[in-house]
């Protein structure tokens, strides 16, 4: 069983003052990786990615395929590595996000609200505003009758 098997999305949910990010009833409900530590870094388009540590293993075993002579696989490499940070859920299904990745994703003091949305082998952690503005960007862009 991975940590995305039978899972609803997780929607909304607020960071709290400690950078704790509530990551939801449901991985606790489906047992999933209770003491598994994660791995979380800096995704695309300005989110966080957070995958078990099996799937993190994969990307960077696929990445050093490419990652000796294509640039752009080198450059994206080197950017996760860099930001990566090993996490592991507490009792209460929550994870610290480091304060680099949270002003990174966007998240300030005044604004911890997040967006969580499963993506095949890994959950994406959005600024809300954030995500709002990009959905709106790729609503339009996805509409074909522009």
């Amino acid at each position: 069983m991975t940590l995305l098997d039978d899972f609803t999305p997780a929607g909304e949910v607020k960071i709290d003052p400690k950078n704790r990010l509530p990551l939801g009833g449901q991985i606790k409900k489906e047992g999933v990786g209770s003491a598994e530590s994660k791995m979380l870094t800096i995704g695309f388009d300005g989110c966080l990615y957070l995958m078990p540590e099996p799937d993190w293993d994969a990307l960077q075993s696929k990445l050093s395929e490419h990652g000796k002579t294509d640039m752009r696989a080198i450059r994206f490499q080197r950017t996760i590595l860099y930001y990566a940070s090993k996490v592991k859920p507490d009792s209460q299904w929550r994870i610290v996000v480091p304060e680099r990745l949270m002003s990174l994703a966007g998240f300030t003091n005044e604004n911890r609200d997040a967006c969580l949305l499963w993506m095949n082998d890994r959950l994406e952690i959005w600024e809300k505003c954030r995500f709002g503005a990009y959905m709106r960007d790729e609503q339009y862009a996805l509409d074909p009758a522009v």
